[in-house]
């Protein structure tokens, strides 16, 4: 979309004896630049070519501006969630909307306390950012994953343990 707003300027910057394209030629050069380049199909509509060329701002900007999160925070709460993960205890929804909202809580203050993430606000976090993220279900350990459990195991464990308790870090 951001070259065809430069293409579409470009036009408009003619002079005026020369055609210009529209609106709908403009989008149909770069979907067909598109198509050529990566073999793949977009389709750009000319209503927000147009929006855009007058100043407007993309729906994905305007829908980020609306987010409980900032970007740096959805990296930290990814982080803390795969830390969490690696370490055998996957975060519940319950116990990663609580994380959540500690943290608009810090950053908003008293704004946010009535508010907190809504009930299905995890699932669509999760959902959005599933190139990192996935649903997991927890299941009882077979015979034979029983069995693997071992004393290195269990001594690198409680090390971690001890390690987290002796920092006084909580995970947040």
């Amino acid at each position: 979309m951001e070259q065809a707003v430069a293409m579409y300027h470009a036009e408009q910057a003619k002079v005026v004896p020369e055609k210009k394209k529209s609106l709908h030629i403009v989008c149909r050069e770069i979907e067909s630049e598109h198509k050529r380049a990566t073999g793949r199909e977009v389709h750009l509509d000319p209503s927000t070519l147009n929006r855009l060329y007058k100043g407007g701002q993309r729906l994905t900007n305007f829908n980020a501006t609306k987010s409980w999160l900032l970007k740096g925070e959805v990296e930290k709460v990814i982080e803390y969630a795969l830390t969490t993960a690696e370490r055998g205890f996957p975060l519940s929804h319950q116990r990663l909307k609580e994380h959540v909202d500690d943290i608009c809580h810090a950053r908003l203050g008293d704004k946010f306390l009535a508010a907190e993430v809504g009930a299905n606000w995890t699932e669509r976090f999760v959902t959005k950012h599933s190139k990192w993220l996935t649903m997991y279900t927890p299941r009882l350990l077979d015979s034979k994953q029983a069995w693997a459990i071992n004393p290195t195991t269990n001594a690198a464990w409680f090390k971690l343990l001890g390690e987290t308790l002796e920092s006084g870090d909580d995970g947040k």
